[in-house]
This record gives C-alpha cells, structure tokens and sequence, in this order.
C-alpha cells in the first residue's frame, strides 16, 4: 500500500509540474522584459529538475507511467493565446504566471496533506515540499513586475 500512495503522490506531483511548466513556456514566449524571461527560465530549468527526479522516482516503482501529453501542451498553448489576445503586456502575462503558479502550489500543498500520513515514502513527500518551496519564491520574484 505504501508503494501505491508514493506512485498516486509521484503522478499527480509530475502532472501539477508539466502542467506549471508548460503554462510558463508558453508565457515567456509573450515576455519582452529581460528579467522577467531570465526569472521564468530559471524557475522552469528548477521544474524541470524537479520533474526528472520525480520521474526517476516513479520510474522506480513502475515501469508504465505516462510521458508527457501532447493534448495537455496544446490546450496550455490555446489557453494562454486566449489570455493574452487583448492584453499581452508583460504585467498581464506576469499576472497570469502567478495565478498559474498559485494554483498549482495550492495543488501540491494539498497533495502533502493528503498524502503525508498514509505511509507515502519521504523521499516522494520531499519532492512535494520542494515544488512548494519553488512555487512560493517563483510568485514571490514575479511579484516585482505587476
């Protein structure tokens, strides 16, 4: 069972990631300030870090979880095009970022709770935190630009 809680953890931990990740490649493609790109391709190489990791984990406990998902990508790109049609300032897209951000820090800060007593492995449960972690001083550093 144990084994099972760390795998449910590791696959909603890598969906809540390639999703954030996903939105702030789309995001900083509308981006014209210098730092702001800088800031967001820093913290997009972290959730990439951090994704290997987590997928490394996963890979270890079993052999047939999924890659990434193209129809995910594609609704992310959709999505941001709509939310920038009429306002793609830096300040706008920076807004969006957060939001985004936000929410998926919400998703993994319920994931720890959820799965923090259930016999989840550490390592896995430290994964979580650590995207939390990046999350907060990610909204945080994109503060500045609204």
């Amino acid at each position: 069972m144990k084994d099972q809680h760390t795998k449910e953890l590791l696959e909603k931990l890598c969906k809540n990631i390639r999703s954030e990740k996903s939105t702030l490649i789309c995001a900083i493609q509308k981006l014209n300030d210098k730092e702001l790109v800088a800031e967001t391709t820093c913290h997009i190489e972290k959730l990439s870090a951090l994704l290997s990791k987590a997928h490394t984990n996963l890979s270890a406990l079993c052999k047939e979880h999924a890659a990434d998902d193209t129809l995910q990508k594609m609704g992310t790109m959709l999505d941001m095009e709509l939310k920038t049609v009429t306002d793609a300032s830096d300040k706008h897209v920076a807004q969006i970022m957060i939001d985004t951000v936000s929410a998926k820090m919400t998703d993994n800060i319920r994931l720890v709770r959820d799965y923090e007593n259930t016999g989840c492995s550490e390592g896995a449960l430290s994964l979580a935190r650590c995207a939390v972690e990046l999350d907060e001083s990610s909204i945080e550093a994109i503060k500045t630009y609204l």
